[in-house]
């Protein structure tokens, strides 16, 4: 079904395409950067030739793809396309992951884009939004340490990675009304009953509390994958 990947051979360093390449990179780079060592105009050259030949690196295209298969709300497209038409708000909060896309497949690799196929991230592009494409399911993970997700970690339904944004929205003093237009907007099923449990039953005074909350929604509206 999530087949992004184009097998080509490996690409040759001595390779005349790729050789071109590199020497047109150098010829932008000392005109723009005139002053910039030869050392490091090289190193980027090669870098940006290799992207450029790199059929297997996971592109804009295929998340686009995903987002399309997996039928998810308009908004997220909008998002991920930068688009005008985002309530208010929404695109302080979400962006897409444009980072991956200036990565070779080797730096990719590092995120385990074979299966986990990020879609949105937050502003400063420290949190991921992604999907699993083996176990069928969402999460979020911290750019800094990829290296902790694993079979293991949670995969939740869509609802399930927007509780934690839910309540930083909440605590951010963005009103309620907002927060449910934002709710809909992502078609988020419990946003109000969501709300109203932090304003009822949340202590939020510590992080075991608010730990102990989350499990609480994530149990009670059976936003986990194979639970």
């Amino acid at each position: 079904m999530f087949n992004f990947f184009r097998r080509n051979k490996q690409i040759k360093k001595d390779d005349p395409t790729r050789n071109k390449l590199v020497e047109k990179h150098i010829e932008e780079l000392r005109k723009e950067y005139p002053k910039l060592p030869q050392e490091a105009i090289l190193k980027s050259a090669k870098y940006q030739a290799d992207w450029e030949m790199d059929t297997e690196r996971l592109t804009e295209e295929d998340v686009l793809k995903l987002i399309d298969e997996l039928k998810l709300p308009k908004i997220v497209k909008d998002l991920f396309l930068e688009n005008e038409a985002v309530p208010i708000g929404l695109e302080n909060s979400y962006r897409p992951p444009t980072e991956y896309f200036l990565m070779t497949k080797k730096g990719q690799d590092y995120y385990q884009v074979d299966t986990i196929i990020p879609f949105l991230c937050d502003g400063g592009f420290s949190k991921i939004y992604a999907y699993d494409t083996v176990q069928r399911g969402f999460l979020t993970f911290d750019i800094e340490t990829p290296d902790e997700i694993n079979q293991n970690t949670r995969r939740f339904v869509w609802d399930g990675i927007f509780v934690a944004d839910i309540l930083r929205w909440w605590e951010n003093e963005i009103k309620n009304e907002q927060i449910l237009e934002y709710g809909k907007a992502l078609d988020l099923k419990w946003t109000k009953e969501i709300l109203t449990s932090i304003e009822e039953e949340l202590d939020n005074s510590t992080w075991e509390n608010i730990q102990q909350w989350k499990e609480h929604i994530y149990t009670k509206y059976r936003m986990i994958t194979g639970e």
